[in-house]
């Protein structure tokens, strides 16, 4: 591939048979206001379900550690449920058209959402807090963070799916119906 047309591979996402596709991927403020997005949708089914426990008094005197593990289990099963049983998505992306696919343009797996989920505990949660994941989706060319580059997967927009056309139907012109 030389000349003025030529792309680096490490930009586009080829698929097995040797396709390069070209979609575009997701930036840094698209994939920040999904992240708000499941933020708040975490903190709401964190809300409900403390208020749950509450009600029916199973927390007791434990409620600290309960609340601890229910936090964790959300922090970390939120994005491993939804991206592996929405293939790629969770509701934030969702919302904005985004999906998470592997570099070869294939929907993610258990595998791929569980080292995504890995690496967003370092890119979202350890200081300073979303820097480090907003510096690697700045600083690579497929605009990957941490967990993407562990899985092998980048976060693209979902390509506009337009109706296709009718098809229009013309009639056997007259004396070639048999034809």
């Amino acid at each position: 591939m030389d000349g003025p047309t030529a792309r680096p591979m490490e930009s586009g996402i080829v698929t097995p048979e040797a396709v390069v596709l070209d979609l575009e991927t997701a930036g840094v403020a698209s994939r920040a206001f999904a992240g708000l997005i499941d933020l708040l949708v975490q903190f709401g089914i964190l809300l409900v379900v403390g208020t749950l426990l509450r009600a029916v008094n199973l927390l007791g005197s434990s409620s600290t550690m309960l609340n601890a593990i229910l936090f964790a289990l959300l922090l970390m099963g939120y994005p491993l449920v939804l991206e592996t049983w929405m293939r790629g998505r969770t509701i934030g992306k969702q919302a904005l058209g985004l999906r998470a696919v592997t570099l070869e343009g294939a929907p993610i797996r258990f595998r791929h959402a569980l080292l995504r989920m890995m690496g967003g505990l370092v890119d979202r949660y350890l200081p300073p807090i979303g820097v480090t994941g907003m510096l690697f989706v700045l600083g690579t060319a497929r605009h990957q963070r941490v967990g993407d580059l562990m899985a092998g997967t980048v976060v693209i927009r979902d390509p506009v799916r337009t109706r296709l056309p009718q098809a229009v139907w013309f009639p056997v012109p007259p004396g070639l119906e048999g034809l």
